[in-house]
Parts: structure tokens; sequence; C-alpha cells
């Protein structure tokens, strides 16, 4: 076969159908198959990284329409969205307005964040942790107060919000003041007010004990503010990154 072949390959009239005469069908069928495979394999390696490139598109995607967006859309008040800062004076918005905005906001985010990757559930996790806590202990202790108030005798000394700044507030609270703790801005004019009331309470009085616990709690608010600005910042971060590795995907699938 090999002299055969030589004679043919170095022929005048040497061509495709020459080498057929060489070969036998069973290797000619093992050459085509090979070749078949090739193909075979080189398409369906293309068709997986489709598949691929199309599953993490739509899982990006949703992430960001579902979860990244919204947050980052909303990036520059979250203070008023935590429960124990939700303010009680807007001019377009009541309290009660405040309240389901912000169960809405956080109800999303205990929902939806199994989408995000793990440094922004990470922060996602401390930051309603964080928000729980704040709004619990400003809760209670408001309404220890109120207790020991109303035991003194003392109720005549609360005050309902200033109609002509605040709003009308849940009916029946018993003194705007204890309603939430006040944003970074306004806590030296909150701790004043405060004051005034404790100033007219007994030295020893438990109200007045506890109005001054009032005021600690707002003196050490900072934990969430903390947090917060790390939460914006990687809200911000992965924004811009989704932004990025999705239009790719996009541009590589057409």
């Amino acid at each position: 076969m090999y002299a055969r072949a030589q004679a043919l390959i170095f022929s005048n009239s040497f061509r495709f159908t020459s080498l057929l005469e060489i070969l036998d069908p069973v290797a000619i069928a093992t050459i085509l198959l090979a070749a078949a495979t090739f193909a075979l394999a080189k398409d369906s390696g293309k068709n997986i990284k489709i598949s691929k490139d199309n599953i993490l598109g739509e899982h990006l995607e949703r992430e960001m329409e579902e979860l990244v967006k919204p947050i980052y859309m909303k990036r520059n008040r979250l203070e008023y969205l935590e429960h124990v800062h939700i303010p009680y004076y807007d001019e377009t918005d009541s309290f009660e307005d405040w309240t389901e905005e912000a169960t809405e906001f956080w109800d999303l985010l205990e929902a939806d964040r199994y989408l995000a990757p793990k440094n922004l559930r990470d922060i996602i996790a401390d930051y309603s942790r964080a928000n729980r806590e704040w709004n619990k202990r400003c809760s209670e202790l408001a309404e220890q107060i109120r207790e020991a108030l109303t035991r003194e005798d003392k109720r005549d000394l609360c005050m309902e919000a200033p109609r002509d700044r605040y709003l009308r507030i849940s009916p029946g609270y018993f003194d705007y003041r204890f309603i939430n703790l006040p944003p970074s801005d306004e806590k030296s004019e909150r701790i004043e007010q405060i004051r005034e009331l404790a100033d007219n309470l007994e030295s020893d009085s438990n109200s007045r004990h506890l109005i001054e616990k009032f005021i600690t709690l707002i003196e050490q608010d900072t934990e969430l503010k903390d947090i917060r600005e790390l939460f914006v910042e990687r809200v911000e971060a992965r924004y811009q990154e989704l932004e990025n590795t999705i239009e790719k995907i996009r541009e590589s699938l057409n």
C-alpha cells in the first residue's frame, strides 16, 4: 500500500479520489467520523457557553431589577426608612406613609437578598439586624417613659406634635418627642426639647431617670449611620458592576 500511495501522490494525475483508492472503507469512515465529532464538539462547546451566558445574564438582570436598583434609587433617603428614624413631619407624606414605605423596603431586603453576592448579603444582614435592634430599644424605652409618666400623674406635661411643623402622627401617641430617634442633624434640637420635659419632673423620679436614658440613646445612635454608609458604598459598586457585566453579556449574545 505504501508503494502504491507514493506512486499515486507523485503522479501527475493525483486527485482526492486517488486518496480514496489508497484507503479502505473502514479507514475512510473513521476519518469522517472523527471530523464530524470534532465539528460537533466545537459546536456543542459554543452552545454551552451561550447557554451559560444566558443563565448568568438572566440572574444578574433579576438581581439588578428586583434588589440592587430599588435600593440604589433610595440610597440618599435610607436614614428615613430606618424604622427608628421614620420622620413624622414632611410636606407631602404622613408618618403612616413613611412607615408603609419603610416596611416595604425592609421586606424587600429580607425577601430578595439571596440574589446578591456574599459581601452585599452580609451588609444587608447587618443593616437589617441594626434596624430591628435600635427600633426595639427606642420603642421599649418610650413605652417605659409613658408608663412612668402615667403612674406619676405627669401626662399633662406631654405634648402633641406642633401642627405648624409636624403632620398628624399615630392617634393617641403620648408625646411626639419619643416617637423616634432624630436624624443626625436634629439631635441637638430634640435633646433640648426632651430636657424641657425632664426639668419639670422630680430629680429622683423614675420618669426623669428614663428620660435621661432616652437622651443617652439619642447620643449613642451612631451604629446605623456607620452601617448605612458602608451599605450605600457596596450598593453603588454593585450597581456599576452589574451594569457593565450585563452590557458585556448582551453584546456577546448578539
